[in-house]
């Protein structure tokens, strides 16, 4: 359970702000569970009761109770520094699944017992209340509790030390409910989560992740293939990274350093500057703080690494890789050596947050289980090389080999809950470098073998890469299997959160009319609901009559038993009925100003549809719209992506490569079978695979190009 404080000054607008629909309507069934008698009480019935799935709008009975929570600030007069509204969340993980009402109430009384707000050491008590959500956007079941630090006689509650506390409350409620424990909690170690203002900016600027998080990873895979604070210094600038030392009063030794993205860029409140925003390597993990960086390198001149703080680029280039067979007997069971290497391996390996990423923090977070023990000079020599091998791409031994030992790596650590997660995602990036890697060397050692020469049997070379496919084959197989137990969310409803497409629309309120209370919950709680709030956003998009459309598919037959429904649930129902009404015949106007029509295929969309219909233009997009292709086209797409490849590199390559209407060597005129022609051969050529993958596939083209011992001699 994690516990998140604020502090502010307005009890009335917090209260009415925790009853009210949310910044985004992510606020669902808010109802009290737990308060201090005599304001909770008197409250307004409708703020007890509970209505699942449903956006409440409660605006003047939860003001009203604000009100009353805020009596004794306003009767007294009394003035609390930083603010008498004192705010904290408490909130479980999703994988936790939920607490009851009367859990909840029990871990609110147990939170404000271990802060002293109940009066039960003597003292006047505090006016408080404990507000409920559904589950976040995430999942995770949480409560609100906001407490006058006024108390009835006018004497102010103290909140020093409230952070401790609340961490202490909530290794009681862990206890009590059986709930797994923070990691780092006791230890006073951890690898903090983003807030959610965190995830909030980074979505709204298109970023797939946190800066926090991006940050934790880049520094912990400098700091991995480093082996001084000179070179740590100097690899993080060349990251692309601003670093900044904290020094001693006396200005001779640094204490602390700070990072920040020189793209990223903010307003300060204070001095209302804008400059960019910089995280203290201790604040993104408990193991990245300088003096926690120090015990990992021999100790060092201070002047040296005095001077480098102080230059203003680093000068140090890579390290020389060197042979890392057999490392992993010297690292088993060292789940800090595999979060480094997972770091510095995500940093080179994915574009962007992936599952090499998700792996390397979870292992960060095993990682805060021990206590930070020296390292043998081999093992860090042997994280280093391979850190720094994976930064640099450089070196003989290809990256592959590299995370094959992670994965072994991960194998030792499996004692650790999150080991367990982090394997299957390492396991399974592990079968896509392979793959790649195979695909890529088989089209070179395709192409530089002549046509003329024939070979009855398999050269070495061909028999290594049709190992490594199977291998690799199977080592997907299994971690999609792995991957796919633990998941409970569909293909497609993935494919629609990628694409950015949101559960609410502008005709929520016109479908909760048209199907009941009852069946609104239940399509509020379903989890395709966002497959039906799609099929809604594009046809709304495309001109039509969604509230008519909406309403003749509410009221097209029973729910229950409806014999053709596709699925049981109630979104999947609605998806299907409203997916035919939008495919039946729709007017297009043509370039000659005449009207046409045409019978659409079953709706089929993917993430990439924007990124295809701005690339062919609008005539050619109403012509693919509706073509039979169009399926076949998705389905390619879909598999071309879970390969790895770029889609929409492909798509913009295939879209230009030649013209359309002309092109002698289209197999058919029809706009879906020359775009699914073109993606084949794209997807054949290599095309739209990321760059490190290429990287790691040119020492096995290397060895298919090089002549075999015979030649040599």
């Amino acid at each position: 359970m994690i516990a998140e404080v604020t502090r502010g000054n307005h009890m009335p607008d917090l209260v009415s702000y925790l009853f009210g629909p949310g910044r985004h309507n992510e606020h669902i069934d808010q109802h009290l569970v737990a308060g201090y008698a005599d304001a909770v009480f008197t409250a307004d019935d409708q703020l007890w009761q509970t209505q699942p799935g449903i956006v409440r709008r409660l605006r003047d009975e939860a003001r009203e109770l604000g009100w009353q929570l805020e009596f004794p600030h306003s009767r007294w007069g009394a003035e609390v520094p930083h603010g008498y509204v004192w705010h904290c969340s408490l909130s479980l993980k999703a994988v936790e699944g939920q607490l009851t009402d009367i859990q909840w109430t029990q871990a609110a009384h147990i939170l404000i017992a271990q802060l002293g707000f109940d009066g039960a050491d003597g003292k006047s008590p505090c006016r408080w209340v404990a507000v409920r959500h559904g589950p976040s956007s995430h999942g995770n079941d949480h409560i609100h509790i906001a407490v006058n630090l006024v108390r009835e006689d006018g004497t102010k509650a103290s909140a020093w030390n409230d952070y401790r506390k609340a961490g202490q409350a909530c290794a009681m409620i862990e206890q009590r409910f059986g709930l797994q424990p923070v990691p780092g909690r006791t230890s006073g170690r951890s690898v903090p989560e983003p807030s959610r203002k965190d995830r909030e900016i980074s979505s709204a600027r298109g970023e797939p992740e946190p800066l926090r998080v991006r940050l934790e990873r880049t520094v912990r895979a400098c700091a991995a293939a480093a082996t001084s604070e000179t070179s740590f210094v100097a690899k993080v600038r060349q990251r692309g990274l601003m670093i900044r030392p904290r020094y001693s009063p006396d200005h001779r030794t640094v204490t602390g350093y700070a990072v920040a993205d020189p793209n990223r860029q903010a307003r300060n409140r204070q001095s209302g500057t804008i400059g960019p925003v910089w995280f203290g390597g201790g604040t993104l993990a408990s193991d990245l703080s300088l003096p926690g960086l120090r015990c990992r390198w021999p100790a060092g001149h201070p002047s040296e690494a005095l001077g480098a703080w102080s230059a203003a680029t680093g000068a140090v280039g890579p390290s020389p890789a060197s042979k890392t067979t057999g490392s992993v007997r010297r690292m088993a069971g060292d789940p800090q050596a595999a979060a480094d290497l997972l770091a510095a391996a995500a940093t080179t390996c994915e574009p962007a947050s992936g599952p090499l990423a998700r792996a390397a923090r979870l292992m960060a977070k095993a990682a805060q289980h021990q206590q930070p023990a020296p390292r043998h000079a081999a093992v860090a020599d042997t994280i280093a090389a391979m850190a720094d091998t994976f930064l640099a791409v450089t070196g003989k031994d290809s990256v592959i080999t590299l995370v094959a030992e992670i994965a072994t790596l991960i194998d030792t650590c499996i004692e650790f809950a999150e080991a367990r997660q982090a394997r299957p995602l390492v396991h399974a990036s592990l079968a896509v470098l392979t793959q790649d890697a195979d695909r890529q060397a088989r089209a070179v050692l395709s192409a530089s073998v002549p046509k003329e020469v024939t070979m009855s049997d398999l050269t070495h070379e061909e028999e290594f890469l049709g190992h490594l496919a199977t291998a690799g084959a199977l080592a997907a197989h299994l971690a999609r299997t792995a991957m796919g137990q633990s998941s409970g969310e569909a293909p497609d409803v993935k494919a629609l959160k990628a694409a950015g497409y949101r559960e609410d629309t502008p005709y929520d309120e016109h479908l909760r009319r048209e199907l009941g209370e009852r069946r609104w919950a239940k399509y509020v709680a379903d989890p395709a609901r966002i497959v039906c709030a799609a099929l809604i956003t594009d046809g709304a998009a495309q001109g039509r009559d969604m509230r008519q459309l909406l309403t003749k598919a509410a009221d097209m037959r029973g729910w229950e038993d409806d014999p053709r429904s596709p699925a049981r649930s109630i979104a999947r129902v609605l998806a299907y009925r409203i997916g035919r009404e939008l495919n039946k015949a729709v007017e297009v106007r043509t370039s000659t100003g005449t009207t046409a029509s045409y019978d659409a295929p079953s709706a089929v969309l993917t993430p990439w549809d924007e990124h295809l219909r701005a690339q062919i233009g609008e005539h050619r997009w109403r012509q693919y719209a509706s073509d039979e292709r169009r399926r076949d086209v998705a389905d390619l797409l879909a598999r071309a992506h879970a390969d790895g490849h770029d889609v929409p590199a492909l798509i913009t390559h295939s879209v230009k490569a030649r013209e359309w209407e002309d092109d002698p060597t289209s197999p058919s005129r029809r706009i879906g079978s020359v775009l699914h022609y073109r993606l084949r051969a794209a997807i054949a050529s290599g095309r739209g695979l990321p760059q490190q993958v290429d990287h790691a596939a040119r020492p096995m083209t290397r060895i298919a190009q090089q002549p075999s011992g015979h030649d040599r001699d």
